[in-house]
């Protein structure tokens, strides 16, 4: 019997060992290098009825990626490889993580469990790439120590540190106009969402909201000096009805957006810094707008629907250039 329990544990042992060096070699492996090539424009928009995630190709044609799903699509992120969509879907009836192909294709929504399985066995740890205002860093979201965390890098990903390091996630980082600082989203006060400042130099972080309603997806002004977030201070995601608040960037003045504030902010630079993007209402309903290094600006939205949160599909550094 002794000989038998013995037999049992080594068994026991051996495969404890293995587990534990297969996440080891796993949640050690390398970030994907991207290149500084310029993917499709991705974004959000209420133009089909429901919240869903749009891509504008290169030939500058529209495609709904969420068309399938009848619910509400948001909050997405692409994956380092390019392959995928990370994104938060109201289709379980709950505000929960989904899954997707980069062509919008095997749709899944899930429990917050199942999606980090999911991702896990998937190999892609890294996602939500931002490129800084001079092409120089980059920072991302990663999930290494199964939780989201920030790490930041050279604009390839090498060098790579991490910023954040608690229990609670952190995510949807946006660059200051200026490089210097970065606003992002955290649940560390307490599991409750709300909108964090860093200073890139230091790392230190100022909390900028407070209460018990949950912030998301902050986004600096043009100019610096302001920062709007979603709210679910009167109206949860789940009902897809988003509210903007705004704040000054020292953490004074917040306020609901009122209707008829401008706010022009949200750039969001190229891989390849030759231009930005940028939403703004200046025209009545949100649309996004990408300028050029010369200045030159272009709506690339349409209608009278919403578009908002433009995102660059990255590209991996061993894709191949594509040809004239």
């Amino acid at each position: 019997m002794r000989k038998f329990l013995l037999i049992i544990l080594s068994i026991v042992i051996l495969l404890l060992v293995g587990i534990a060096y297969y996440f080891y070699d796993f949640l050690n492996t390398e970030t994907t290098a991207l290149s500084q090539r310029s993917g499709d424009l991705t974004f959000i928009s209420d133009r089909a009825g429901n919240w869903d995630i749009f891509v504008l190709d290169q030939q500058d044609q529209l495609h709904n990626l969420t068309e399938s799903s009848p619910a509400h699509e948001f909050f997405f992120s692409y994956t380092f490889d390019s392959n995928h969509i990370n994104l938060f879907s109201t289709a379980t009836g709950k505000v929960t993580p989904a899954i997707m192909n980069a062509d919008g294709s095997d749709f899944r929504a899930m429990e917050q469990l199942e999606a980090g399985m999911a991702m896990m066995q998937s190999g892609q740890l890294d996602m939500d790439a931002a490129w800084s205002p001079d092409g120089q860093k980059l920072v991302w979201l990663s999930i290494r120590d199964f939780n989201a965390e920030l790490y930041l890098g050279n604009s390839d990903t090498s060098e790579a540190v991490r910023l954040t390091n608690n229990n609670q996630t952190d995510q949807q980082a946006a660059w200051s106009p200026d490089g210097t600082r970065l606003v992002f989203s955290s649940e560390r006060d307490g599991g409750i969402r709300h909108i964090f400042l860093m200073d890139v130099a230091s790392q230190d972080v100022t909390q900028l909201t407070e209460g018990e309603s949950a912030h998301h997806q902050p986004v600096w002004s043009l100019d610096g000096t302001q920062i709007m977030f979603m709210s679910e201070r009167n109206h949860p995601l789940l009902d897809g009805v988003f509210e903007w608040v705004v704040i000054n960037a020292d953490g004074t003045g917040e306020h609901i957006l009122a209707e008829n504030e401008i706010f022009k902010g949200d750039a969001t630079y190229s891989p390849d810094g030759t231009q930005f993007a940028y939403i703004s209402n200046e025209e009545g309903s949100w649309h996004i707008y990408v300028q050029d290094v010369n200045g030159t600006v272009q709506r690339v939205t349409d209608g009278t629907a919403n578009h908002l949160y433009p995102s660059w599909r990255p590209v991996p550094a061993t894709l191949p250039a594509a040809e004239d």
